[in-house]
């Protein structure tokens, strides 16, 4: 419902009619109401965040719960099942943990919007009401002394409050302006990816070299997975929020898709297309942001720009300052990595499989990593043995096995070796084409059952060792033709 209240005009105080001093009265019971509303919904909105904090203490005892659940193994090992479950609960517990991040910054954004109305109602309305009491104490003062002047008894209240109104009052009424912002500490919404301006209402800093964004690769082709670092100068030049997007320069298109490197961060879906830029999931100080980004199978673009939008504090921010310019290759051009595809490496008939033992010997091109992949393939069980000679901290080597030379719905295994001078390994699904491959623990039903058997640092040597069984029954596409193996070196 919305409250009309009749205007008030300044030739109406000084004939003092009636009908204005009608106006003034409303006016004034209005502002007594709003105050008392105002004064009601600040209380309210207290409790509501007394009853927040007791929640999010609450659900952050669950998530520590969940991510520190462990299953007792029987036996030597876990199995996949134990392992998913274990994922799974960790993954549930960083969604209540960030969740709650989300309900302190909500918090913190209520604290600041509630102090803002209990100031304007004590300053601002406090001030008009305060102004009033005053006039009224005076207008008692002046009608005492006419009162006393003129012999009047005070017993006489209807001549009292003829000359009390008599006396014309004005109120200025003041209204406060909030300039509004929009703070996003859990990462840029997705529909800032074309001007790449946070929504906090300053203009951008005078560009700065104390950040740096840097790419891996100047020249790539659609085959390629560029590596993409924001880095602060010194251990000083930190920030606390980024956003990581890939135009084409010609028309500002945003292309490709990117997939989270550093922990810090999250996928931006830019116009509704799914893992089309990077950004931050919380407004920690970060030093450092890696990414990876895959580009599109098709180019049209001479050019690609690699953008980055970089804020220090929520009215520090940096736009169009950083930016990576990446020329695609020629179409005969191959890629950093080496690749190598077998086909026809076994053969499934009818009713019999042909399956010969293939011992695989691979080179990066760009580097001293060297590989032996050991495979087989014997009644829908995949056998695979890889070593990797000289595989440096960070870098990993990926092995796709398909049931034809195609690429989508097949399964990728990665040996990584970690920071912690460990290796792991890791069982991932192409989901189609060129999207890069998610977990397959997080498809319902990935196909086949992994067994590690190894997976190990001994010498310089990384050791990763599995077997994949019932390959050929997966419930995805039934492609019944061949048994392929590519291999990509993360160098």
């Amino acid at each position: 419902m919305v409250l009309k209240l009749p205007a008030l005009e300044f030739t109406e105080a000084l004939t003092d009619s009636p009908e204005f001093r009608e106006k003034l009265r409303q006016h004034e019971h209005e502002l007594e109401n709003t105050s008392n509303a105002i004064k009601t919904l600040i209380k309210k909105l207290n409790e509501v965040m007394v009853a927040n904090k007791t929640l999010s203490k609450a659900s952050r005892s669950v998530a520590e719960t969940l991510k520190s659940f462990k299953f007792f193994v029987v036996g030597s090992k876990q199995t996949e099942e134990e392992r998913d479950i274990e994922s799974s609960l960790s993954y549930m517990g960083e969604v209540l943990h960030r969740i709650e991040e989300a309900r302190d910054a909500l918090n913190a954004s209520s604290e600041t919007y509630l102090k803002k109305l209990d100031e304007f109602r004590k300053t601002t309305i406090g001030k008009a009401k305060n102004k009033k009491k005053e006039f009224d104490k005076t207008t008692q003062r002046y009608c005492t002394m006419i009162e006393n002047n003129a012999k009047i008894p005070t017993k006489r209240s209807d001549l009292f409050q003829e000359m009390k109104s008599s006396i014309y009052r004005l109120f200025f009424f003041f209204t406060i302006y909030i300039k509004h912002g929009y703070n996003y500490p859990t990462g840029a919404p997705d529909t800032i990816c074309g001007t790449m301006t946070p929504g906090h209402g300053v203009s951008s800093q005078t560009c700065s070299s104390k950040y740096t964004l840097k790419s891996d690769k100047s020249q790539y082709s659609t085959s390629d997975v560029i590596h993409i670092t924001v880095n602060g100068s010194t251990s000083n030049d930190v920030f606390e929020g980024v956003l990581l997007v890939a135009k084409t320069q010609t028309s500002g298109q945003v292309i490709g898709t990117w997939v989270v490197v550093s922990p810090t961060t999250r996928v931006v879906n830019c116009n509704s297309v799914a893992n089309t830029g990077i950004t931050h999931i919380s407004n920690d100080n970060k030093l450092s942001v890696e990414a990876l980004w895959y580009p599109p199978a098709t180019i049209t673009d001479p050019n690609t720009i690699i953008r980055a939008t970089i804020v220090t504090a929520f009215t520090t921010i940096y736009v169009n300052c950083f930016s990576i310019t990446l020329n695609p290759k020629q179409a005969n051009i191959s890629s950093n990595g080496t690749t190598l595809l077998a086909s026809n490496i076994t053969t499934i008939s009818s009713s019999t499989i042909i399956s010969p033992t293939t011992t695989t010997p691979i080179v990066s091109q760009t580097s001293d990593v060297g590989v032996n992949i050991n495979w087989t393939y014997t009644n829908g069980l995949t056998s695979v043995k890889m070593q990797i000679n000289n595989l440096k901290t960070s870098q990993w080597l990926a092995l796709g096995l398909s049931l034809d030379q195609q690429m989508g719905e097949d399964h990728v295994f990665v040996c990584k070796h970690l920071a912690d001078n460990t290796v792991a390994l890791e069982r991932r699904i192409n989901p189609g084409g060129h999207t890069p491959p998610v977990l397959a623990s997080t498809i319902a039903n990935p196909g086949g059952t992994l067994n590690i058997i190894t997976q190990k640092l001994e010498n310089g040597i990384a050791y990763c060792e599995f077997t994949l069984s019932n390959f050929t029954s997966s419930t995805r596409r039934k492609r019944a033709i061949s048994v392929c193996m590519s291999v990509y070196i993360k160098t």
